[in-house]
């Protein structure tokens, strides 16, 4: 039987492999995504995928890694891609190793209380809080891969299939079952709702 999505991403959150290999990962993904010098011209409203009219898709590495920075930072932020730190949020940490070694399963359970509340039924990544993105140091790949720029069109397939491939390799070398989940869903799995955003 498989593993409930929650607790096979929460086996994985603050493994130091995981966020090895994960934080090289997206490193060269977003220097390939800069090479393109892509366009933000609707400044989020992808983020709101029912008025948008498409979905986002993440597998478990991604979510432990995501976890990963939920826990550290608390209060729903991961970090803010290098802006100023306001009230949600907070520079993002590594996976420390040291700090793996003493960490029990409660405390990796204690991402499950930060999770912003969602905004009504509509379905609205809920780590975009005031316009901006809180989660980008730890946002998934179709994130980071997804522009509207037009001239994305060209590229944007590719790289996608390219680092969902080694996604998979990286789940299969550290024994994380794969799967392909809607982000919004996964998120209300493995952190529930919390009130202290």
């Amino acid at each position: 039987m498989a593993l409930d999505l929650a607790a096979l991403v929460l086996a994985h959150v603050d493994s130091p492999a995981l966020c090895d290999r994960m934080r090289d990962l997206y490193a060269r993904l977003d220097a390939e995504i800069a090479s393109h010098a892509p366009v933000c011209t609707n400044r989020g409203e992808c983020c709101h995928f029912d008025t948008y009219g498409h979905l986002l898709f993440v597998t478990p590495v991604e979510l432990a890694y995501f976890v990963t920075g939920v826990r550290r930072n608390g209060r729903g932020a991961v970090g803010n891609g290098g802006g100023p730190p306001d009230e949600t949020t907070q520079p993002a940490e590594r996976c420390d190793p040291a700090d793996v070694a003493h960490a029990s399963t409660a405390d990796a359970r204690t991402a499950q209380r930060t999770l912003p509340l969602m905004a009504g039924t509509e379905r609205i990544c809920p780590y975009q809080i005031g316009g901006r993105c809180t989660a980008r140091d730890h946002r998934p790949i179709g994130c980071r891969i997804f522009y509207c720029d037009p001239s994305a069109q060209a590229w944007q397939s590719d790289v996608f299939e390219k680092y969902l491939a080694e996604l998979k390799q990286i789940g299969a070398e550290l024994g994380v079952e794969y799967r392909f989940v809607e982000w919004v869903s996964a998120l209300e799995a493995v952190l529930p709702p919390g009130v202290d955003r």
